[in-house]
């Protein structure tokens, strides 16, 4: 999956702006486990390293992480900075389905 793709989808796709170096990203890697289980094929989760793609990071003005976008049919419908929950992303995600 590719950036064009999440403009392109019918489905809801979230984004999570990561960055190795970032600690509070590696505690949300195991959240976001838990709602690719939850979906299964339901929705497509698409990674975006700050470090190598930096230009994606500018064209969404993400300047804190984490940070996650969740886009249904190609629009931002919920964001969030910071450690959130499995729980709390499964439940705003099931608003969008």
């Amino acid at each position: 999956m590719n950036l064009k793709d999440v403009f392109l989808s019918n489905n809801c796709v979230l984004i999570d702006f990561y960055s190795e170096e970032c600690p509070p990203c590696k505690l949300i890697e195991s959240e976001l486990e838990k709602v690719k289980d939850h979906f299964e094929k339901d929705i497509e989760i698409f990674q975006v390293d700050q470090i190598k793609q930096d230009e994606v990071f500018k064209a969404f003005n993400v300047k804190s992480l984490p940070h996650i976008k969740l886009f249904r049919s190609g629009r931002p419908v919920w964001s969030f900075t910071g450690l959130i929950a499995g729980e709390e992303i499964i439940e705003q995600i099931s608003k969008w389905k």
